[in-house]
């Protein structure tokens, strides 16, 4: 039995209305006459439902405003342009309708890249910091700094794309020790986060393989790997915001390896017309050679 207080909650409401239409939808196919407290006791659960869509659609409006007013606070204060960057503004939304259901729900959010961010990336940490400020200052609401780390780098490869014309095109290798449908699983995410980089290819990791994995820019493993040939960055197979920082702060950091194309004139001219290294006193002995 419901107390008087639950049928309270829902008297009148729309998950109420829902319910009776429910059952009486239901009493037409089955010989089952449903009482008023069957009828709240199915309003409760569908009020419930309701007000999570509810929530998350606040959510998600909420981030899209914080969207806009982050971008056009640090361009104001940065002197930057972000309006052509479709990418910053999709994923401040992703990270930022997540921060806010973290937030309203009490969950936190751990980010072991915070004092490194901060100490790479203070003046931006700070702007961002107090657009933030800026934002919810007639508002009882709080983001941590953990969440501030993750948004700056978002920031700074945005900015990096806006000094660049060409943008940097990293390759790496995945290396995981899953079956092959879960690395193509890391494989999607991997390029659905980071547009920027290319995943050259996957390999399974086994006990007592060869460290040497090929050429590439670096190699991303699910599992740590000694006396790799390339640099590694270690991420959890579930790949998490930290995992996607990380790999962010690092392509920020680094140049991709570009192969040097050496010019051999040998190559486009017989042999015996070539005479390397030849020792001239004079511009005469080169002419009468």
């Amino acid at each position: 039995m419901l107390s008087d207080e639950e049928h309270q909650l829902v008297e009148n409401t729309l998950a109420q209305k829902l319910s009776s239409c429910v059952l009486v939808k239901l009493s037409d196919v089955y010989p089952v006459v449903f009482s008023p407290n069957e009828i709240d006791y199915l309003a409760l659960r569908l009020a419930h439902v309701i007000s999570k869509e509810q929530g998350e659609r606040q959510s998600l409006e909420k981030a899209q405003a914080l969207t806009v007013h982050l971008i056009k606070g640090v361009e104001q204060l940065m002197c930057v342009d972000f309006q052509q960057d479709p990418t910053l503004e999709a994923n401040l939304m992703s990270h930022l309708s997540s921060t806010y259901f973290r937030i309203n729900h009490g969950f936190s959010i751990s980010n072991p890249l915070t004092k490194e961010i901060l100490g790479t990336y203070t003046h931006l940490f700070l702007v961002i910091q107090m657009v933030l400020e800026s934002f919810f200052s007639e508002e009882d609401f709080y983001i941590p700094q953990e969440e501030i780390a993750y948004l700056t780098v978002h920031f700074q490869a945005a900015f990096e794309r806006t000094q660049k014309p060409k943008q940097k095109r990293f390759e790496a290798i995945l290396v995981s020790q899953y079956s092959q449908s879960m690395a193509t699983f890391l494989e999607a995410r991997l390029n659905r986060e980071l547009p920027d980089l290319t995943i050259k290819k996957t390999i399974e990791y086994l006990d007592g393989m060869s460290a040497d994995f090929g050429s590439a820019d670096f190699i991303v493993s699910t599992v740590p790997l000694d006396n790799a040939t390339l640099p590694v960055v270690v991420i959890s197979p579930m790949i998490t915001e930290s995992d996607v920082a990380q790999l962010l702060k690092y392509m920020l950091e680094h140049q991709p390896i570009k192969t040097k194309k050496q010019f051999d004139l040998a190559r486009f001219t017989n042999p015996f017309l070539v005479f390397p290294q030849l020792d001239f006193a004079n511009v005469s002995d080169l002419l009468h050679f």
